[in-house]
C-alpha cells in the first residue's frame, strides 16, 4: 500500500502485512499526487510542480517500495519552464499534463514518452 501525507507532502509505502517500508520526498521534493501501480510495490509519484517554477522540472517519477527510483520521465522537447501538473493511469500507460499545454503518453513501464499532443 502506499499513501500520501499531505500535510508533510510524503510518500509513504507499507507492505502487505502493514509495516512502512520506506518514507521521504521523492527528489527531496513534496508529493502532489501519489498512484499505486497494479501488480507491484511500486508507484508513481507527481512531484508538485510548485516546488520548483524555474527551468525545466522532470517531476514525474517510478518510485519503489525502498524509495528508489526505477524512472524519471522527460518533458516533451519545448523551450522555457516546464512542469507536469497533472497525471492520470487509465490503463498500462500514464497520461500527465504539462504547464506548457501537452497532454503526454506515458510508458508505465519504461517513463518513455509514447505520444505527445498539444493541446492549448
Amino acid at each position: 500500500m502506499v499513501r500520501l501525507d499531505e500535510k508533510t507532502g510524503e510518500v509513504e509505502v507499507f507492505s502487505d502485512a502493514g509495516p512502512r517500508l520506506w518514507s521521504g520526498k521523492p527528489l527531496g521534493y513534496r508529493a502532489s499526487v501519489v498512484l499505486p501501480i497494479d501488480g507491484s510495490t511500486d508507484c508513481v509519484v507527481l512531484c508538485d510542480p510548485d516546488e520548483q517554477r524555474i527551468g525545466r522540472f522532470r517531476n514525474l517519477v517510478r518510485l519503489r517500495a525502498n524509495g528508489s527510483i526505477a524512472w524519471q520521465a522527460d518533458l516533451p522537447p519545448t523551450y522555457g519552464d516546464d512542469a507536469y501538473v497533472a497525471v492520470r493511469s487509465p490503463a498500462a500507460q500514464l497520461v500527465a499534463n504539462t504547464w506548457s499545454g501537452y497532454r503526454v503518453d506515458i510508458d508505465l513501464d519504461s517513463g518513455r514518452i509514447l505520444s505527445t499532443i498539444f493541446t492549448k
